[in-house]
């Protein structure tokens, strides 16, 4: 899930979730797998019109092209696509919830990730279609613990196609301006640490005001501050063991925490090799574009899909490895997006076709070009897709990756039950630290009882 710092209002986030519940939800994914089959207009073979709902970003458009493709197969089942401007996303699909009017397939694209989609029954369980059609996610390449972050209670509620990692981006023209040695793409060189990263990150950082340059854009979870603490060690949340999805306390107060939001205001206000939010903002204006792109910031830390489009860049760019950091198990993040049928699609037999084309080697191929370079989820395309930046050595690229997809954990908005409530408190709160105002130790303990109630609310809806 691409993720911007944009962000929906709790309330707006309530009201989708009351809306599901409203459906007769318990808390609990209530579906009932029927035996699929096609609508009885497909099986006439009138034409059936399907729907996706997706991100407008430019990215994503190749979901016209493809569903043209599929369209060509299955001439009796037409693909019309959605698109939704990033910071609508959620408030749209509530709408279109509550007039029964809901797409047939999405994904996750704001905050709201896929178990607030599986707590409140809005998924369609997919395994039926999955045996009835033996869909082989092994054969098209698509790795097990990719699969899985759509499997509850060993039924499927979702098919990834893109599977996004960490990746550090940097500008080449800058680095040799500066007569500084490129980063290591290698996951196993141990010297290319945090801390290096850093010292580089000052050699880089130049000039004032709207001519500055800076050394380092420190985006690895996306800026999730559900999980920016885990890179350097800590875990924020205490996982309920007996319910699958929530969060029962958090470690908020505790000092390993505090210092690991501290360490990342400091890349801006200490070490000053970071712009600050301000001063980010005034960079990328109001569309609130990846700042790589103005060509002032030397090294970005981001999702993979800061690699789409860089073929149009002025300026020559190089990847390296997310560097060693107090965490070996959560190096690099993964974004996994698994497309969902919603409960209440009238077609799901053909829905499921659609999707399942999606995942094909030879389409995923076509999506890297389609989306000028985002990343497959069946490892069969990946070849494609490290050869597919003009700039970027294919070498380089194939080690990141794999090195990322072998050092990664899973975004935990995707995995958490609120995430879209919990992500809203946590940036409102952690503001002061952001911005410099505040120390991570004045904000954070205070903070804490407030993330635990928060958590015990979400978890208490969820027993209703």
């Amino acid at each position: 899930m691409k993720k911007m710092m944009k962000s929906i209002t709790a309330a707006a986030m309530a009201m989708l979730l009351s809306v599901a519940a409203m459906g007769g939800c318990t808390g609990q994914n209530t579906a009932v797998s029927k035996a699929p089959g096609e609508s009885a207009a497909s099986k006439a073979g009138e034409p059936v019109t399907i729907t996706i709902m997706q991100a407008n970003s430019p990215d994503k458009a190749y979901f016209d092209k493809l569903g043209a493709e599929f369209t060509k197969r299955n001439p009796n089942i037409k693909v019309e696509v959605i698109a939704v401007p990033y910071d609508q996303f959620d408030s749209k699909l509530q709408t279109l919830v509550a007039s029964g009017t809901a797409p047939d397939i999405t994904t996750h694209v704001q905050l709201m990730g896929f178990m607030d989609y599986y707590s409140k029954g809005l998924l369609t369980d997919l395994t039926p279609y999955i045996e009835k059609y033996k869909f082989d996610y092994d054969k098209l390449g698509i790795p097990k613990n990719v699969m899985d972050t759509a499997v509850v209670d060993g039924k499927t509620y979702g098919i990834p196609l893109n599977t996004f990692t960490s990746v550090l981006i940097y500008n080449k023209d800058i680095f040799d301006k500066a007569g500084v040695a490129y980063p290591p793409s290698d996951y196993n060189d141990k010297s290319w640490t945090f801390d290096k990263m850093v010292q580089i990150a000052k050699k880089l950082t130049s000039g004032t005001g709207g001519n500055a340059i800076y050394g380092l854009e420190w985006d690895w979870s996306a800026k999730s501050p559900l999980q920016d603490t885990e890179y350097f060690g800590p875990q924020l949340f205490n996982m309920d063991t007996a319910k699958k999805g929530y969060a029962a306390t958090s470690n908020m107060a505790k000092s390993n925490v505090i210092s690991a939001y501290q360490r990342i205001a400091d890349l801006a206000f200490a070490d000053g090799v970071s712009p600050n939010p301000a001063t980010l903002n005034a960079m990328t204006g109001s569309n609130d574009s990846d700042p790589l792109l103005t060509g002032r910031i030397a090294m970005e830390v981001e999702g993979a899909w800061g690699l789409s489009g860089l073929n149009d860049l002025p300026f020559r760019v190089g990847v390296a490895a997310v560097p060693v950091g107090g965490n070996d198990k959560a190096r690099d993040v993964l974004f996994t997006d698994p497309y969902f049928i919603l409960k209440g699609s009238k077609h799901p037999e053909e829905a499921f076709k659609f999707i399942s084309f999606m995942a094909e080697p030879e389409i995923q191929q076509k999506m890297i070009e389609y989306s000028e370079g985002n990343p497959p989820s069946s490892v069969l395309a990946l070849d494609t897709y490290y050869n597919y930046f003009k700039d970027v050595d294919p070498k380089e690229l194939k080690n990141v990756i794999t090195g990322g997809l072998q050092y990664g954990v899973e975004d935990v908005e995707h995995l958490i039950t609120g995430s879209g409530q919990i992500h809203n408190l946590l940036l409102n709160e952690l503001t002061d630290v952001t911005n410099g105002k505040k120390k991570a130790a004045d904000v954070c303990p205070a903070l804490a009882n407030k993330l635990d109630t928060t958590l015990k609310e979400i978890l208490a809806s969820g027993n209703k």
